[in-house]
C-alpha cells in the first residue's frame, strides 16, 4: 500500500507505557494515523531501574530511539552472579550486551519520539467498552474513536483483555514482593569495599534462599539501583502499588547474607516494595472479528527476573510494524492479526516459562540442588553448556533470544502467506494477485 494509502487506516493503541509508545512510533514511521489513550492524567518521573537486552535494542535501532537511549544508558562492564552467603563468584560474563537506565527516562525518550512523529496522545481518559467489531473504543466521558485496528497495551491489568475476554479476570499473586532503592554512586566510591560495583560500572546478582538482590549503577543521575524480591504470602492481599520499605524488616530478612551487601543496605536511606503478580496464560491475543490484538504484558506479563518483560513486548511491535508494512488493502488486517499472532505467541510462552524457570533456579532454597547448581555455574563459567542455569549465558538459549532475526521471519511469513499456505487466514492474500 503506497503510504498515502497507509494515511487512510485508522490505528488506536490503548494504553501509553513503553509498548504502546513504541508501536505508536512504529506505525507512524509507516504513515498509519495513530491515537493512543492512556488512563493517567501525567507521567511519574520515578521509578524502577530497567535493562534493555539485545533483541530489545535492534528494535529500538529500527525506531531511532537506540543512540539517544545510548548516550544516556550504562552498558555494564560485567556481569557477576555471587553466592549469597561468602560472597564467591559464581559465575561472570565480560561486556554483556544489554543496557540500564531509569524505566522512566526510557519512557521519556520513547514518548518524545511518539510526539514527535505525529501521535496523538490522550491522557487522562477511561475506556468503558470497546466494539470489536467496528472497531470502536468508548470512553467514560462519553468520547467515541472508531478506527480500522486497536491495540490493547494497557498492561498486566489490562482492561482491554478482559474486554476481549468477556469475563473479569485480574492478575495472580505471585508470591513475593519486590523491593527497590537508589544510593549515590559517591557513597559507594568511598567505601573500598563497595567501590568494585560502580567502578568499572557493573550489575551484580546475589542467589539466596527464596530471595535474590541486584546492584547496578544508573549513568543519567548519579545513583546505585538496588532491587530484589523477599517471600510474600501467596494468600495475602496483593499490594501492586509500590509502597515505603521497612529498611529494618529488610536487613532482618537479609541478615545471614554476604556484609558486602548487607553494606549496601545500610547505605540505602530508604526504598519501596510491592507485590509481585503474574497473569494465566493466554495463547489467543487477537478477537474473532479481526480488528483487535493485544500486545506486551496485556498479552503476556512476566515476573521480573530475566529483563525480558517488556522486550517482548518490544518484539511484539517489530512483528506487527514489519507485517502492517506490507499491507495493501484493509481486509489484509484480520490476516495480518492471524500471523503476528501465531508467530509471537509460541515464542513468549517459551520466554515466559523461561522466566518462571529462572526465578526458581535464583532463589532456591540451600541443599543439594542449590548446591549442583552452584557447582554447574562455578566450574562452567568460561564455557558454558546448552542448558547452563544462567540462560543468558547458555549458549543455545542466548542465541535464540538474543539474536531473533524478524525481518527474516516476516519475509518467510510473507512467502508463505501469499501463495495461500498459512493457516487460519481468510484469503485476503488473493488480492495481491490483482495489485
Amino acid at each position: 500500500m503506497p503510504q498515502d494509502a497507509r494515511r487512510d487506516i485508522r490505528l488506536i493503541i490503548v494504553g501509553a507505557g513503553l509498548v504502546g509508545l513504541a508501536a505508536a512510533i512504529g506505525f507512524r514511521k509507516s504513515q498509519f494515523q495513530v491515537t493512543v489513550l492512556e488512563r493517567v492524567e501525567e507521567f511519574s518521573t520515578k521509578s524502577a531501574g530497567i535493562t534493555a537486552p539485545p533483541n530489545a535494542a535492534s528494535v529500538l535501532r529500527v525506531l531511532g530511539v537506540l543512540d539517544e537511549l545510548e548516550a544516556i544508558a550504562y552498558q555494564p562492564n560485567h556481569f557477576s552472579v555471587r553466592s549469597y552467603s561468602d560472597g564467591t563468584v559464581l559465575a561472570r560474563e565480560s561486556k554483556p550486551s544489554f543496557l540500564a537506565l531509569h524505566r522512566a527516562t526510557f519512557h521519556r525518550i520513547l514518548l518524545e519520539k511518539a510526539k514527535s512523529l505525529g501521535a496523538e496522545i490522550k491522557l487522562g481518559v477511561v475506556i468503558s467498552k470497546i466494539d470489536f467489531q467496528t472497531p470502536t473504543v468508548f470512553l467514560s466521558n462519553g468520547d467515541i474513536y472508531r478506527g480500522d485496528l486497536i491495540l490493547g497495551a494497557d498492561g498486566q491489568d489490562s482492561q482491554c483483555r478482559q474486554l476481549m475476554l468477556g469475563r473479569p479476570e485480574r492478575a495472580m499473586h505471585g508470591g513475593r514482593q519486590f523491593f527497590a532503592m537508589d544510593i549515590e554512586q559517591s557513597k559507594l566510591l568511598k567505601d573500598d569495599e563497595l567501590r568494585e560495583f560502580v567502578d568499572p560500572p557493573a550489575m551484580n546478582f546475589w542467589l539466596g534462599p527464596h530471595s535474590h538482590a541486584v546492584v547496578f549503577p544508573l549513568r543519567e543521575d548519579g545513583l546505585v539501583h538496588i532491587i530484589g524480591s523477599l517471600l510474600e504470602d501467596p494468600d495475602g492481599p496483593i499490594r501492586a502499588k509500590p509502597r515505603p520499605l521497612d529498611m529494618d524488616e529488610l536487613r532482618e530478612q537479609f541478615v545471614d547474607w554476604h556484609p558486602q551487601l548487607r553494606r549496601v543496605f545500610d547505605l540505602a536511606p530508604g526504598g519501596v516494595k510491592w507485590s509481585l503478580t503474574t497473569t494465566p496464560y493466554l495463547t489467543q491475543w487477537t478477537h474473532p472479528d479481526g480488528k483487535f490484538g493485544l500486545i506486551g504484558d496485556a498479552a503476556h506479563a512476566m515476573l521480573p527476573f530475566f529483563g525480558q518483560g517488556a522486550a517482548q513486548g518490544i518484539e511484539d511491535v517489530m512483528v506487527l510494524t514489519q507485517l502492517f508494512a506490507r499491507l495493501t488493502h484493509k481486509e489484509q488486517i484480520p490476516d495480518f492479526l492471524t500471523i503476528f499472532g501465531d508467530l509471537r505467541v509460541p515464542r513468549a510462552m517459551r520466554v515466559k516459562d523461561k522466566v518462571d524457570e529462572l526465578r526458581m533456579l535464583m532463589t532456591m532454597p540451600n541443599g543439594d540442588m542449590q548446591r549442583e547448581r552452584d557447582r554447574q555455574l562455578r566450574e562452567y563459567a568460561e564455557k558454558p553448556f546448552s542448558g547452563y542455569p544462567l540462560p543468558w549465558m547458555d549458549p543455545d538459549f542466548n542465541n535464540w533470544i538474543y539474536s531473533y532475526d524478524i525481518p527474516k521471519e516476516i519475509a518467510q511469513a510473507w512467502e508463505k502467506y501469499t501463495k495461500g499456505l498459512w493457516p487460519k487466514t481468510r484469503g485476503s492474500w488473493k488480492i495481491l494477485l490483482s495489485t
